[in-house]
């Protein structure tokens, strides 16, 4: 197979990345030999973005996927290239050869690319993901990254995980940018992008009143005090009470290669975990924020409300997950479930879409 036609195949693969809001923020050049790949600040720009760090974990998952599928072809990477900027020039370049090798590839993970799943559902409690986890320790402790995961959550683990969830509701910047992804009816989600009702857990009733809370924005504080907070306080409880694990991937620092290598771990256990029939949620708030609370990144329309709880977050995940120095960078919600109907799942836009031109 030529490296060009292969390039095409792998870009088709790309596709399914995941993004945060599955804002869909990439777009790639493909050449003889080369593929740029291009950041898109319109579409991936987020209040809770800070420094581009939710940007970094979603290019290690661009990243890994190239990895992955350079592993089960005939395809290998002859150099990397990386820009941390995020400003007009590719964020990563590739330079690929094809490989020397006339082995026979099998492909493993490379068709679960493309079956990956987001789940809100609630998961069992039953099984433990840490023969996933052990598979990784090899490859995690190859890009520095350490991963730990516990079996059932504390108290106070769960109280984070929850005001982590309701945060999105104290900051309306935040709120704004998230709620514009949401598709609230079939002629919104023709955009094939962003994630519905389903993809959320939401039901009807609840799916009504949030449509009118994010066209007027100012009722979230009439409705807060009214029943809102324990509304979104029980949705949240419902959902993390019904985890197998919590995972964390965390690293000892958080320069961009940092970010980018935990991005890589994490993906890739998320495909083992779904081709095992574990479902992920990944809990990029409460990561996020912990990050930012850490090294004092300031988040626009932060509520200082909220101040004292991100301040402890650090040293509650080091003490929930038992870290020294590391730092949690990402966390996922996990756990046995049915796989996501077609109607569940997130659209994406085709292949014409994210090929840069010029």
């Amino acid at each position: 197979m030529q490296v060009e036609t292969s390039l095409n195949e792998l870009v088709n693969l790309l596709r399914y990345a995941p993004t945060g809001d599955n804002s869909q923020h990439w777009s790639f050049k493909i050449f003889t030999n080369k593929l740029e790949v291009f950041y898109l600040p319109k579409r991936g720009d987020h209040t809770l973005n800070v420094n581009n760090k939710a940007a970094l974990l979603a290019l290690g998952s661009v990243i890994e996927i190239v990895y992955i599928y350079c592993e089960e072809s005939k395809l290998s990477i002859h150099d990397l290239e990386y820009n941390s900027e995020f400003d007009d020039k590719p964020v990563v370049i590739f330079e690929f050869k094809n490989s020397e090798t006339d082995q026979d590839f099998i492909r493993n993970l490379v068709p679960m690319i493309k079956k990956r799943e987001t789940s809100r559902k609630k998961f069992s409690k039953s099984e433990d993901v840490s023969v996933v986890i052990k598979e990784m320790e090899t490859y995690s402790s190859k890009l520095d990254v350490k991963t730990t995961s516990i079996f059932g959550l504390t108290n106070k683990l769960k109280d984070y995980l929850v005001k982590c969830d309701q945060y999105i509701f104290s900051n309306l910047k935040a709120f704004e940018d998230t709620v514009k992804w949401v598709r609230f009816s079939k002629k919104e989600e023709r955009s094939l992008d962003g994630f519905n009702l389903k993809n959320l857990n939401i039901n009807f009733v609840d799916g009504l009143i949030f449509k009118l809370i994010s066209k007027y924005t100012f009722l979230i504080k009439l409705f807060w005090p009214l029943g809102m907070n324990l509304k979104t306080k029980f949705h949240a409880q419902k959902t993390i009470d019904h985890s197998g694990n919590i995972i964390a991937f965390s690293t000892s620092d958080t320069k961009p290669e940092s970010i980018i290598n935990v991005g890589r771990v994490a993906y890739r256990t998320w495909l083992k975990l779904n081709e095992k029939g574990y479902g992920v949620q990944p809990l990029t708030v409460a990561s996020m924020l912990a990050i930012f609370s850490r090294k004092g990144d300031l988040i626009t329309g932060h509520n200082d409300s909220y101040k004292k709880i991100f301040n402890e977050a650090d040293s509650l995940l080091k003490e929930t997950f038992k870290l020294n120095q590391e730092e949690v960078v990402w966390m996922f919600r996990s756990g046995k479930c049915n796989p996501l109907s077609e109607e569940e799942r997130t659209k994406r836009k085709p292949l014409e879409y994210y090929l840069a031109t010029g």
